[in-house]
């Protein structure tokens, strides 16, 4: 992005109220959020690019200015979401970013998986084959087993139940869904 004019004020717009709707708060969202929504990335520089056309939108009345917990935010007015541009002119949201890449990691990872599962059930096999009477194994395994089952079905439902976000909406599922959606938890 050479300057703050490369970028149109209805794809800023678009990206403000796509944020809107995909955000947890009601009102308005932060810079962050809307480069988030532009594709572009978080440092300084693009946010001494962004903020002058947010100021501009603030003058033309396309944008509300407010504050939630000390920050700026920014909510798209009626006459700001009149002015903006289809969604289909922006990047890729970041929930659905997030959704293809949990289910490009699933698909890639997934037999590691399978395989410390079953490597985890063997070991409670030869537990059990040993006779072994001390509940300290038993409890390492445990955690093993109840981590490496957890990580499955995370992977499962990030491959086949996690249904493809609409940007007209927020992907926002309750717990223990949204857990099961964070493959930053996955073992290594």
């Amino acid at each position: 992005m050479p300057d703050s004019d490369a970028i149109p004020d209805r794809i800023v717009l678009a990206a403000i109220r796509r944020a809107q709707l995909h955000s947890v708060h009601l009102g308005g969202v932060s810079i962050t959020a809307v480069k988030d929504h532009l594709g572009l990335p978080h440092n300084g520089w693009t946010t001494r690019q962004v903020r002058p056309l947010l100021e501009g939108l603030i003058a033309s009345g396309a944008v509300e200015p407010g504050r939630r917990l000390s920050h700026d935010v920014y909510a798209i007015t009626a006459a700001g979401g009149r002015r903006a541009a289809s969604f289909r002119a922006l990047p890729e949201s970041p929930q659905h970013q997030h959704w293809r890449r949990a289910r490009a990691l699933a698909s890639q990872e997934l037999a590691r998986i399978r395989a410390g599962v079953l490597d985890g059930a063997e070991q409670a096999r030869d537990l059990v084959e040993a006779g072994g009477e001390s509940s300290e194994p038993w409890l390492v395994l445990s955690r093993q087993l109840q981590r490496a089952c957890w990580t499955m079905a995370s992977a499962l439902h990030c491959l086949h139940e996690w249904p493809e976000p609409d940007d007209r909406r927020a992907d926002l599922p309750q717990l223990p869904i949204k857990a099961l959606r964070n493959t930053a938890l996955w073992d290594d």
